[in-house]
């Protein structure tokens, strides 16, 4: 225990750590002004980007789309990571952050191909994401990562939307990595209603057949017009 203690206040020390704010579950906030991925940071040739992450009882589930490449991963593994290291007393790669205690933290991301299990990956995921509707309350946090996409286009876009309707009605925190813009666009899901709030990952879009897609790395509000999957 000591030498983890340790090592928690030589990285906070070393890496601009600042100490978090924890509020009472009840308040329902997770709040992390530009905030980094404690590992990530640590491994990309330039500056790591960082990103906001704002969270409460109005924006709930907070659906990242965008294209391959662009960050939406990293960005769920983080708040994931900043949430977990502010719970065991850690300081966090920010500027400041304000975030309530959670009762449990969930996760669905990618799942790896295994023969001692008999079930496909979407039946794995489909497990996964039961286990997680049962066991969810409104102090939980859940991070999903491109859920329903091992299926058929249209049945994934229901499962997904289903489960992300679910977890609104339950009023835990989400956030949710998908490249189905059909949610949106065939208004299954509506932004900024019913805790529901689109954010994208930007990327400078080639103007021309001699450029390229850059990804930015950095959060924007709305819904991507396209996943970019030729360019990206």
């Amino acid at each position: 225990d000591l030498d983890c203690i340790i090592s928690l206040a030589v990285c906070a020390a070393d890496l601009n750590y600042v100490k978090p704010e924890m509020l009472p579950a009840e308040e329902g906030v997770i709040y992390i002004e530009n905030g980094r991925h404690p590992l990530q940071e640590l491994i990309v040739d330039d500056e790591f980007i960082p990103n906001d992450t704002s969270m409460d009882d109005g924006d709930r589930v907070i659906v990242v789309t965008g294209p391959n490449f662009s960050g939406k991963s990293c960005y769920a593994g983080q708040v994931g990571l900043l949430v977990y290291l502010a719970h065991v007393g850690s300081f966090l790669p920010c500027d400041c952050a304000r975030i309530s205690f959670r009762d449990q933290i969930l996760v669905n991301f990618g799942d790896i191909e295994t023969c001692s299990v008999p079930q496909s990956t979407f039946q794995r995921d489909l497990t996964q994401m039961a286990s997680i509707l049962r066991k969810s309350t409104e102090h939980s946090l859940i991070l999903i990562d491109e859920f329903g996409k091992g299926t058929a286009p249209a049945s994934g876009i229901a499962v997904i939307t289903s489960a992300l309707q679910r977890l609104a009605e339950i009023k835990c925190k989400v956030v949710c990595t998908t490249h189905f813009l059909e949610m949106f666009s065939l208004c299954l899901l509506e932004d900024c209603k019913n805790g529901i709030k689109a954010v994208q990952m930007s990327i400078h879009a080639p103007e021309s057949n001699d450029d390229e897609a850059v990804p930015l790395f950095k959060l924007k509000d709305g819904v991507a017009s396209s996943s970019a999957g030729l360019m990206c």
